[in-house]
């Protein structure tokens, strides 16, 4: 069963449009956190409609460079709808596209990143092959930034690769992150 939902955002910027437009659609604001700029979450906004049946995240990812919403509950889907009709967002076919598209380092790494952030809660497949296909790239960059989009959604079959790249990945700073991840596994934090 799906819990959440993410929409990522064309671009950054879209705060004001997003605060106005969920206040006249009855999304009280709730919490707001603010972090440092590269923070996963430099900037976390919190709204709830007035059973809070429906929580909408507001979050810029200072980190992956790039805003999202994550929408959960039982009466979501007519929010889903709305923002999708209202925001510029990306669809879900053009973030494999421009994964599949992809020729450049800073593309192929833009594109696997956000793959990672819209896989979560989502059918491993197709994300999990795109992410495999960067972990598996000659450029290390790209396999740092597929370890980066694995991490949002570490599925069990993938847990051998991640231990070949910790173990045997040409370049010290991939070897690293799988590292941190197999760690990261292995001690979930504890609530």
């Amino acid at each position: 069963m799906q819990r959440f939902t993410r929409l990522i955002f064309k671009g950054t910027g879209y705060y004001q449009v997003f605060s106005k437009l969920a206040t006249r659609n009855g999304l009280e604001l709730v919490d707001e956190v603010r972090k440092g700029d590269r923070s996963p979450l430099a900037l976390q906004q919190v709204r709830a409609n007035i059973d809070e049946t429906v929580h909408v995240h507001y979050i810029e990812d200072g980190l992956a460079r790039l805003s999202y919403l994550q929408i959960s509950g039982p009466k979501s889907e007519p929010y889903v709808k709305l923002f999708k009709e209202k925001l510029s967002l990306f669809a879900e076919d053009e973030m494999f596209s421009s994964w599949d598209g992809a020729s450049s380092t800073d593309e192929k790494i833009e594109a696997i990143v956000r793959l990672g952030v819209a896989s979560f809660d989502q059918p491993p497949e197709p994300y999990m092959s795109r992410i495999a296909q960067a972990l598996d790239d000659a450029d290390p960059a790209v396999r740092d930034a597929g370890l980066v989009a694995f991490s949002h959604s570490p599925w069990a079959p993938m847990r051998a690769r991640i231990e070949q790249l910790r173990d045997r990945d040409p370049d010290p700073g991939v070897q690293k992150r799988a590292g941190l991840l197999l760690e990261a596994w292995e001690n979930p934090p504890r609530s």
